[in-house]
């Protein structure tokens, strides 16, 4: 999906999932189109009155809608709930309501904000891990993926104080206040914060697998155990966490989509 669209852009997209809601009608008399109908559009009036990031809106949507074929094709019932649509996607809202909302800007959507939390959260449950790791061996602290999610770390999650915003997030700050009154250059500012976040967890997942293949070759580090949150886990587990927390925000984010 181009993740620069116009207003017209976006209207066009917003017809395009209704056109395929009534298609489901004509084949479907046991759904009611003006219903399905109805939720969307009070869906997508509450998503532009939130400022919710409009690419992963319709990202969402054609997802859910997707899910939605897929149940009615895999059960034989005579009437289907067309509440199930908007069951799929306020999970995938409630999916992100975990994470601690942290104020950015007015202009900022929910999304950014509760990404920014899931980024600090990251940070908190394994900066003490990464910064053993690198004490462990030279192969780790001069490992590029390793140097490089460590720099992406800190320009996206660290700051000196708690009143201020990590250095990544400061300047996307900036840059929404410099385009306050332009919709399109505010939607390719998140944008790029989303590809900076799945760039950082890109890495993270690839720094996994260079330690999964570090354990197999060192006997000496195999047996070495790394700090995770309350336990101490040895080098393979270590990496299974690292890449099943970072698969987690992706999903919850549907970030996956982009990856």
């Amino acid at each position: 999906m181009n993740p620069h669209f116009s207003e017209a852009e976006e209207q066009e997209m917003y017809e395009t999932l209704k056109e395929q809601y009534i298609l489901l009608g004509e084949v479907r008399s046991d759904i009611t189109v003006k219903s399905l109908l109805n939720r969307l559009e009070r869906r997508y009036l509450e998503a532009r009155s939130n400022k919710v990031d409009m690419v992963i809106f319709f990202e969402a949507e054609a997802l859910a809608l997707e899910q939605f074929k897929e149940k009615m094709e895999n059960e034989s019932v005579e009437k289907q709930d067309s509440s199930a649509i908007d069951n799929i996607f306020e999970k995938m809202s409630e999916d992100i309501k975990k994470y601690t909302r942290m104020p950015i800007h007015k202009n900022a959507s929910e999304e950014i904000e509760r990404l920014l939390g899931a980024l600090i959260d990251f940070r908190k449950s394994f900066m003490n891990s990464f910064l053993k790791l690198k004490r462990l061996s030279k192969s780790i602290e001069h490992n590029n993926n390793f140097i490089d999610l460590m720099n992406l770390l800190e320009d996206l999650t660290y700051s000196k104080r708690d009143s201020e915003l990590p250095m990544a997030f400061n300047s996307f700050r900036f840059a929404l206040e410099v385009h306050e009154n332009n919709p399109q250059e505010i939607e390719k500012c998140q944008v790029d914060m989303f590809k900076k976040s799945i760039f950082l967890f890109k890495k993270v997942k690839q720094f996994g697998i260079f330690l999964e293949q570090l354990a197999y070759k060192s006997e000496i580090i195999k047996i070495k155990k790394i700090p995770y949150m309350d336990e101490d886990l040895f080098l393979d587990q270590f990496s299974d966490a690292l890449a099943r927390e970072a698969n987690q925000i992706l999903n919850d984010f549907r970030l996956d989509d982009f990856y």
